[in-house]
């Protein structure tokens, strides 16, 4: 229903949760991307049944339906539509294709969901809108903030009058860009304002759905940097008062903030935070008034903050900043008969505010998926790749190659006469490769457009790059689709071998007695019960390039090396928590310190790798690269209090003690519904005493470790301690 409060008309939508859905209500999710979980995760909660996923990439909807255990994957809709047709389709595909998918489901007879943008152009929204209707069918988008439960609080004491009349709107959104892997070269492209443009939405639809009709749009600053937008400030002035927008990829922290000034009372929400601030004129003293304001506003966030984590906790929580209630919302506007919480209307003035600040004819050019770096370290013009020159050692392909390992192996391959392209993320670590013998491409491996002519005239590809952490969606984008789509472009140039670079994780560690002496063979194809999402994605990979080698479209050779250390990383090894936690001097460790480290030294790491791409009896093979003579936990630590001159000790953690650690973890993440950042079996597995048998890598590749772990924490400790080093953690 629509209140009218002094010149404001407040949409009032219901907070009170309905019964979950008929169980006959189905839907279908259009768009297998990162936002696709939460939709999934919601409709499953409210129980409705997904009956299919359609993503063009039709091996994304088929993991999506592994992963979530629910309907069908698809490739088009009309596939889908063949076999069932869905109450409601949810559009999560780019919004440049936003209105034929919508119009296609109308057509079908589906009610649509439809996310935020709900188009690129006012001509896209108006299609949409009249296809709803003549479909009789309602229109939702998904502009998630102005339905989050705070928000929808916010309104409803708008409605009611206790805030006064409302005067001015400032909404904030700054945004960590680098959260999500290889955003650069996604649809946001495609935006006009390109990603800072698709972040503006979620501020502009406050301002249209609290204000009304944008009339004015005054864009403030928009520094650039070679086209590469970071910020904008925008002063808006709309038929029901005036509102400002500041939208960043750099301000920290990060926040998603809106604040209403009214003529009684200002409102401060942080959805991030999940806290509502209303600050009132108060009846003491003026010398009084900001520090009982202040005491007040402490109290008030204080009793939110605890309020939010026991219902986080408790599963009672939207922390989606109001996706899941908006969603809920809307099928129970369908179920009721009535009009969508969002309508097609507030969507379309959205993008007209939008368009406002980056008008289509200042449409801002692409920024190109990949560049190259010469060898003087300059950065060409366009994206084309030069044709590697063939050196005495043939050619090579290194992804990931500004990593610790991968500047190790770039540099040896070209002691050796190898002309390497050296594939990085970062231009400035780029530049660092370049020079003879070294095609520096600058791109993101999770973006597809990357890999066109990536392996042409490349003999072998040393593939290393990985995410180290983060969600599994991020191993998803990365690892897996980008093993998948370098794996394609390997075949289509004919490349002869890849050679894989996963982790000792692969193996169930946590799962072994002590005396267990690990072979290639234990278990190496099945998935450790607590395997992490790092470890999930590096079995997935071997999968799918070991298969392609059975297949008998590539050479494959799997290597998983132990803990490499050496120079370039500290040798302290606060990056591999194996040796234990350091706290000033003191390591904790789990067990009673006499674990042997299964540590292996770059430069034998990068020898074992180099040969995996000659031996000619390695292809469909996996290999176990381990140093010899290894140290226990308290003789690394010993030699390097010496070399150091620390007094570094060790304090031992019981097996009790690590699994009661394990087990405070896993109840903590089981009540707030998140994965647990360790478990009881990795714990216990740091304390467990076994053996990796490296008998394979010997006898198939011919390797031998040549520096040994005291020679190689001598050269780390120098490079540590020498200018261009790392110092002390």
């Amino acid at each position: 229903m629509e209140i009218l409060v002094g010149r404001l008309h407040i949409q009032v939508t219901p907070i009170v949760k309905q019964p979950a859905s008929r169980p006959d209500f189905r839907a279908a999710i259009i768009g297998a991307g990162l936002i696709s979980d939460v939709h999934i995760a919601e409709l499953r909660k409210l129980g409705i049944e997904v009956v299919g996923i359609v993503d063009s990439d039709f091996a994304r909807a088929r993991e999506k339906v592994e992963e979530h255990d629910t309907g069908r994957a698809y490739l088009t809709m009309r596939e889908l539509f063949r076999d069932v047709v869905p109450d409601v389709v949810h559009v999560l595909t780019p919004p440049g294709t936003h209105a034929a998918v919508c119009e296609e489901a109308f057509a079908a007879g589906c009610h649509v969901y439809v996310e935020k943008p709900m188009a690129c152009t006012e001509a896209d929204c108006n299609r949409m809108i009249a296809a709803a209707r003549k479909a009789e069918r309602e229109l939702c988008v998904g502009h998630n903030l102005v339905h989050d439960p705070l928000m929808q609080r916010v309104r409803q004491m708008l409605a009611a009058g206790e805030l006064g009349e409302l005067e001015h709107v400032s909404a904030v959104y700054s945004y960590d860009a680098s959260r999500i892997p290889g955003f650069a070269g996604k649809w946001y492209g495609n935006l006009t304002g390109g990603f800072l443009e698709d972040l503006a939405a979620h501020p502009a639809s406050l301002l249209v759905h609290l204000l009304g009709v944008p009339r004015e749009v005054h864009r403030v600053a928009v520094p650039a940097t070679g086209g590469d937008l970071r910020r904008v400030n925008v002063l808006v002035e709309a038929e029901r008062g005036t509102g400002s927008i500041f939208v960043s990829m750099d301000a920290r922290p990060e926040e998603v903030s809106v604040e209403l000034r009214c003529t009684r009372a200002t409102v401060t929400v942080n959805f991030a935070r999940m806290t509502l601030n209303v600050d009132r004129e108060r009846s003491v003293p003026r010398k009084l008034a900001h520090g009982v304001s202040n005491l007040s506003t402490a109290s008030h966030l204080a009793t939110q903050t605890l309020g939010a984590g026991a219902r986080m906790a408790l599963g009672k929580a939207d922390g989606t900043k109001g996706i899941h209630s908006l969603i809920d919302a809307f099928y129970q506007s369908i179920r009721a008969g009535t009009s969508s919480p969002v309508p097609g209307e507030e969507g379309r003035r959205t993008v007209s505010l939008l368009r406002g600040i980056w008008p289509e004819s200042e449409r801002i050019e692409k920024r190109p998926s990949r560049r190259v770096i010469d060898a003087d370290g300059k950065l060409l013009p366009g994206e084309s790749l030069q044709p590697l020159e063939r050196g005495s050692g043939g050619t090579a392909l290194v992804t990931g190659a500004t990593g610790f390992i991968g500047r190790h192996l770039v540099a040896e391959l070209v002691k050796r006469g190898v002309t390497v392209r050296a594939l990085a993320r970062s231009q400035e670590r780029a530049r660092e490769l370049a020079g003879p013998g070294v095609q520096a491409v600058v791109g993101d491996i999770a973006d597809p457009a990357v890999f066109p002519g990536l392996a042409d005239g490349v003999d072998v590809i040393y593939h290393l790059a990985s995410v180290m952490r983060g969600s599994w969606a991020s191993f998803q984008l990365v690892d897996i689709a980008g093993a998948r789509r370098l794996l394609a472009e390997a075949k289509r140039a004919g490349v002869r071998r890849i050679v894989f670079t996963s982790t000792l994780a692969a193996y169930p560690i946590g799962e072994m007695a002590d005396g267990t002496v690990v072979t290639e063979e234990r278990l190496a194809s099945a998935v450790p019960a607590a395997a992490s999402p790092y470890a999930r994605a590096k079995l997935a990979v071997e999968r799918i390039l070991l298969e392609a080698a059975a297949r008998g479209d590539i050479e494959v050779v799997v290597m998983r090396p132990g803990l490499v250390f050496g120079p370039g990383s500290t040798p302290y090894l606060t990056h591999l928590p194996h040796l234990g936690v350091l706290r000033g001097n003191r390591y904790l460790v789990f067990g009673d310190g006499n674990v042997r480290l299964p540590l292996t030294y770059v430069g034998n790491t990068v020898d074992a790798l180099i040969l995996a791409a000659k031996a000619p009896n390695a292809n469909g093979a996996t290999f176990t690269v381990v140093d010899d003579n290894l140290p226990t936990q308290r003789e690394y630590v010993a030699h390097l209090a010496q070399l150091t001159g620390r007094s570094l000790r060790v304090t031992s953690v019981p097996r009790a003690g690590a699994h009661l650690l394990g087990f405070g973890v896993e109840s903590a993440a089981r009540l707030a519904r998140v994965n647990p950042p360790t478990t009881r079996r990795l714990l216990l597995g740091k304390t467990h005493k076994i053996t990796f048998d490296c008998t394979r890598a010997r006898e198939v590749l011919g390797w031998t470790p040549t520096v040994g772990w005291e020679e190689g924490l001598d050269l780390n400790v120098q490079w540590a301690t020498s200018p261009h080093g790392r110092h002390n953690p």
